[in-house]
């Protein structure tokens, strides 16, 4: 069913990648991402589970980090700022 699903997307001209297990996931992730390029983070368990915004944190990655400890007026920076981020990395459920 996955492989389906890729193909369609490849049709409609997404870059799709396919990964085994959490590991992976992360790997594939890394790779597509400069340390340099900023990253906003869509609201997402999936993301928790993956460890992504840990690996995101512990790595030194550029990331508008919306579950850090924040003001108000420091949360609604990193939103503004995350509307212009290289990346948006979020789950699709």
């Amino acid at each position: 069913m996955l492989r389906k699903l890729k193909e369609r997307w490849e049709q409609l001209d997404y870059e799709v990648f396919l990964a085994e297990n959490k590991e992976s996931t992360k790997e594939i992730v890394k790779s597509l991402i400069k340390k340099d390029e900023s990253i906003s983070l869509g609201g997402s368990v999936t993301l928790d589970q993956l460890e992504l915004v840990k690996t995101f944190r512990d790595e030194g990655f550029n990331l508008y980090d919306r579950y850090a400890e924040l003001t108000d007026a420091e949360r609604t920076e990193c939103f503004k700022r995350g509307l212009t981020a290289d990346w948006l990395v979020m789950s699709s459920n």
